[in-house]
């Protein structure tokens, strides 16, 4: 799946990326760096959802005339 950048999507991609990547480390300080990494990720993809400009949701069914 292609990912819009910067969208709320990318970042949890890269959260878990770098989740995954900390799972395979032996050195404890590199584990926890990529941890705080990941963490910082997950804050860019909350901060991408609350400034996502709101769409408006158009009511389903027919389209009535203007009068």
């Amino acid at each position: 799946m292609e990912l819009k950048p910067f969208s709320s999507a990318h970042w949890r991609e890269r959260a878990a990326e770098a989740r995954l990547v900390a799972e395979s480390m032996r050195d404890p300080d590199a584990k926890r760096i990529l941890l705080e990494i990941s963490r910082g990720y997950e804050q860019l993809a909350d901060k991408a959802r609350r400034d996502m400009p709101r769409k408006a949701v158009m009511p389903k069914g027919p389209r009535r005339p203007a009068r």
